[in-house]
Formats: structure tokens, sequence, C-alpha cells
């Protein structure tokens, strides 16, 4: 087998990246577009001693399970892998992905994985969408003296293009996003694209226009965000205010950004029009969402995934509980509004969420939460030094895992109680084998599908939860009681060891 061969294929099953997945004499393919069922020809793209990478030329046979994508844009974006599948169908794929996670990474036998749950919508629950400015069409030619020219055409704002990040696909319509949403970005595309500013090119990094970003809640007010380069003073965009009045935004920033990546929250971002902030309530919390907070994009999906939290800890002494790589503190807060008597110490990386985490639980009248940034491997030692003993962990660790030193830490804990929520199951990075299975003899999973092939320019459009309680069949050991002085004392000596 070698690349540029063309091979008559079975699609077995699918892979973590949404890919299908084929076998010749045991040999995994992955190929794109391909769904279970499916007896296609295919073209080898890549060839690795590991694995090979196929590009379908011909579907000969069809699976069952395939129905019509609802998205006019299906197949030319690079956000929705699987649209074009049974929504059933992906549910159960997802849930045999965990499956097999358990059994392959954490080398669990027959785990006992409880059904899936479904996203309440699958079709408009985005809260939070990107668009990217960029061109339709561009091709490129290589000069004689070896130089790279791009002919630009067709500029516009959309979703880049599958497998091709240079390019955006222009969109008229997504169906992941209100209809309210669709129109802001209607309107607010032909202002900027009818203004005398080029378009960003991903490849030369020249233009003016780079991203537009919405946020909605559930009363269905939006922010909006427009990222571009830097260049133009404030006095540019004033002909854009009446047309905010007319939408109703309720919140506009401008970001300037000049970095060669598109990661816009390293830009200077500043408020334009309208209030500073949106509120959005989950399970009686109230939050702030800013231009970069972070919050789950799915927040009715959300709900599902913290209720489900709360009954578990209602099943367990839990009355102190560290809340790992917390963010803006939302798990812990809507379990500590349940329940007052439970005390909660999160930490987050990031700074400006500890801040929002902080100014949440204030909004939302909660003393028993305190929140502290730092590196969990660095502050973990202080914390557990002032907080002797904790009842339950909750962990909601970033894509790529935890880091070793912080693994080490907690599976040192001894900890009978852990709440892991994750939206990559794949992750290698020892975390099943250093914390679950060095305290873990019995185990009770639960996954989620919180998402329906969620658009991110990541093309993660496979993304599960999984929650999982798990606790020792020894006998519940009495939960460590604070009382709200001597949490309020023990939160203090951490303040100032922190400052």
């Amino acid at each position: 087998m070698k690349t540029g061969d063309i091979l008559e294929l079975t699609i077995e099953s699918l892979g973590f990246g949404g890919e299908g997945v084929a076998k010749v004499e045991d040999f995994v393919i992955f190929v794109k577009g391909g769904l279970p069922g499916q007896v296609v020809k295919a073209v080898i793209s890549k060839k690795k001693k590991s694995h090979a990478e196929a590009r379908i030329t011909e579907i000969i046979k069809r699976t069952p399970e395939e129905i019509e994508a609802k998205c006019a844009h299906f197949g030319s974006c690079g956000g929705c892998k699987w649209q074009n599948l049974l929504y059933e169908k992906q549910l159960s794929f997802k849930q045999q992905q965990v499956t097999d996670c358990l059994e392959h990474i954490a080398k669990m036998k027959t785990p006992p994985v409880l059904p899936i749950l479904s996203s309440p919508q699958q079709f408009g629950y985005r809260n939070k969408v990107e668009f990217s400015f960029g061109y339709a069409n561009m091709s490129i030619d290589k000069t004689d003296d070896e130089k790279w020219v791009y002919h630009d055409e067709d500029p516009t704002l959309g979703f880049h293009k599958a497998g091709k990040w240079e390019s955006v696909v222009n969109i008229d319509h997504c169906d992941l996003i209100s209809e309210g949403m669709n129109t802001v970005f209607t309107r607010i595309k032909e202002w900027c694209l009818s203004q005398d500013k080029d378009v960003y090119n991903q490849k030369t990094n020249q233009g003016f226009w780079r991203q537009v970003v919405m946020r909605e809640n559930h009363k269905g007010e939006i922010l909006l965000n427009i990222v571009t380069t830097t260049g133009e003073p404030f006095e540019f965009f004033e002909s854009l205010r009446p047309l905010l009045v007319e939408l109703n935004i309720q919140s506009c920033f401008l970001t300037f950004f000049d970095g060669v990546n598109s990661y816009w929250p390293d830009g200077l971002i500043q408020h334009f029009a309208g209030d500073e902030f949106i509120f959005e309530e989950v399970l009686g919390q109230t939050f702030c969402i800013s231009p970069e907070s972070f919050f789950q994009t799915n927040t009715k999906g959300a709900e599902v995934l913290y209720s489900e939290v709360i009954r578990l800890l209602k099943d367990v002494p839990s009355k102190s509980i560290l809340d790992l790589y917390c963010g803006t503190g939302t798990i812990g807060q809507v379990v500590a509004g349940a329940d007052k008597k439970k005390h909660i110490i999160g930490v987050e990386l990031l700074e400006s969420a500890v801040e929002d985490a902080e100014d949440n639980a204030k909004r939302n009248g909660l003393e028993n939460v305190a929140y502290f940034a730092g590196k969990a491997e660095k502050i973990l030692p202080e914390i557990l030094e002032q907080f002797p003993k904790f009842d339950v962990l909750i962990i909601d660790p970033p894509r790529a895992g935890m880091h070793p030193k912080a693994r080490k830490l907690l599976s040192e804990m001894g900890v009978k109680n852990c709440v892991y929520i994750s939206c990559n199951p794949s992750t290698k990075d020892g975390y099943f084998e250093t914390l679950l299975l060095s305290t873990v003899d019995d185990n009770l999973k639960k996954c989620y599908d919180e998402f329906l092939d969620c658009i991110e320019f990541k093309n993660k459009s496979h993304h599960k939860y999984i929650m999982e309680q798990l606790h020792k069949l020894t006998s519940p050991e009495k939960p460590y009681d604070f009382s709200s002085d001597n949490f309020k004392e023990l939160k203090d000596k951490l303040i100032k060891i922190f400052q």
C-alpha cells in the first residue's frame, strides 16, 4: 500500500477525529467522510507505519443510517462531520467510543457505561459562534524564482473550508445557532464587506477584517465582538452604531489583533457599545458572559450535565469539595447553590477566569465557595496544607489532560469520590492509571452527548462529555464538615498565601 493507491474499503466504525475507520488485513485506514456500513472507493492520501489516511472517490454502497444533511454547506464547511448520520446512531457510536477508551486506555474489562444522554436540542443550540473573514476562492502559484503568489477572490465571512484553512466557505445560514444570531451575522457581514477594507489573508497575514464572534443568552440577548487588525481608530466604526441599535445588540466589543494565529483573546479588547456583559442563568445561578469568558456552548446540554453532578453528589458524603480546573466556577456554583452545606475550593489557571468566578459567586450570594488562580500542580500543596481533607474531587481538565505532578498529588489524597468531566475521553495523559485505578475498585460510568456536530475551528465535531462517579467498596467515611466560620478562616489564610 502506498500514497495514491485506490482501494475498495468497508467502513467499520468511527474514529475520535470523526473519520470513518476501515481495515486492510488489520491495518487501520482513516477515511475522511466515511460512515459505518458504507462500501467506498478511496484514494490513499497519507501512509504511515501505524495507519493510513484516505479520501472517498466513490460511494459504492450507502448505509441505512445515512440521511440528508440539513445544512446546505455540509461537506464543504469545516465544522459538522456527522450531520448526515442519524442522531440516534451518532449517540450510539459516541457511547461506544467512551467504552473503548475505558477498555483500551484505562484497561478496564467490560466497563459498566450507562446509557448516553442526548442533547435537548439537535439544532439551534449553540450560544457562541466564531465566523472568519477570508476568501472563498484562492489559487496559489509559484514564480520562476521560487516565490509563492496568492491570488485572492471573493472576500466573504463564514467558516473555514474542510482541510483548507486558508479559504473560507461563503456561509449564508448556520443551523447550529438561533435565527436571531443568523440575522445579526447576515447584516454585520454586509456592513463590514461594504467598507473599503480588505479581509484577512491567512497566508500573507495581510488584511483588516478578521473575525466576528457572537454570544447569546436564553433571553436572545447578543454580545457581538468584531475582530480586526490594528490601524483604524474608534471613529472608523461610528457608522456601525445605528445598525447595532436596529439589531438590538445588547453588547458590542471591538478587538484589535495582529497575531499570525487566530487566537483573538490575545488582542486588545475594547468595549464599543451597549452593556459590558450579558448574563446567563443555569439551574438558578446567574453567570456573567464577557467576550473571552469560558462557558459551555450548549446551555441546555450543560444543564443536563450539571443536574447529574448535583444528583450524584446527593448520594455521597460531600461537605468539602475540590473543584479543579474550575474555569468561571459554573459547575461548583450550581452545586453550592443547590446545597449551602457544601463548601467548595476552586482552582483555575487563568486569573481572569478566577475573577469572573468570584464575581459570579458574589452575584449569586454564595459564601461557601472560594477560588484561587495558578497552576494546579503548584498551588495544590498549599491548599492541601490548609484544607487537610476533601470528600469529593470535581475535575474538568483541559483537552490535553492534567499535569503529571497534579495527577500524582491527587492520587495521594485518598479522596473516595470523584466527578470527572471530559470532552476528550481518549486523552492519553495517564490519568486513569495514576489517579483512578490507584484509588478506585468499583466504577459507575455515565457519558453524555452535549454537542451535535459542534462547529469549532479545530473541527472537533465529535465532542463527548463523560461524567464518572468513582468510589471504593469500603463503607463511606464521615464527611469533613466545615462550619461557615472555619471555612472563612481557612479561605482567608489561603488568600494571604497567594497574594
